[in-house]
């Protein structure tokens, strides 16, 4: 344990995290931590019976974070849209590998990031491959995410993008960092999937859920 309570006092201390509240256990009840320095603030629950491991870790003259703090938990709907789109396949409303791009036009538009100007604006040059639901499902359509882009992550900063998104296109307006179907990256692949659903059924993707 001492590993890992080392590295998160080293990440508070640098600014990567401003605070983790970890609970950890197995259903032998032998503790088990994962290293949470991929996300600025996490909550680490495995295993299934009595907790055997528990701590919350704060920056000095900050928030304090206890184990009931309410944190972001993001992703947790990838799972639920992937199923959803799946059945609008049985459902013969679209296909694994045909290009979509013209359903989600706000995705399709956007050109592939090759470099940056002396004054810092993206150079970007027209896509070439088609945008499937294959490739959007399997995070391989060029989209990533700022926190793992450095790249995307200048042209946010670029933009001067807004730190509060309202919708998935405000969140998700920047280039792809590769061609469709040639690379991987954990993306918003999945969010354009939700965006995609609205387009097939007329409904939202809470909706179609429901």
């Amino acid at each position: 344990m001492a590993t890992f309570e080392n590295q998160v006092a080293s990440a508070l201390q640098k600014g990567i995290v401003p605070g983790v509240v970890g609970a950890a256990k197995d259903k032998e009840g032998i503790s088990t931590i994962q290293d949470p320095l991929q996300h600025p603030a996490l909550t680490l629950i495995l295993g299934k019976g009595k907790i055997d491991y528990s701590r919350t870790f704060s920056p000095e003259n900050s928030r304090t974070y206890k184990e009931d703090t309410v944190l972001d938990l993001a992703s947790m709907t990838k799972l639920h849209t992937s199923v959803a789109a799946l059945q609008l396949i049985d459902k013969g409303l679209v296909t694994l590998d045909k290009d979509v791009s013209h359903l989600i036009p706000s995705f399709g538009r956007q050109e592939i990031l090759t470099g940056f100007a002396d004054d810092g604006a993206p150079i970007t040059r027209k896509r070439q491959n088609p945008i499937t639901l294959r490739r959007l499902l399997t995070h391989s359509a060029g989209a990533g995410y700022l926190f793992m882009s450095e790249g995307l992550a200048k042209v946010a900063a670029w933009k001067k993008a807004s730190q509060n998104p309202g919708t998935v296109d405000q969140a998700f307006d920047l280039p792809l960092i590769y061609e469709p179907g040639e690379d991987f990256m954990y993306s918003s692949g999945i969010d354009r999937v939700g965006q995609l659903i609205k387009r097939l059924t007329g409904q939202d993707l809470e909706e179609y859920m429901r």
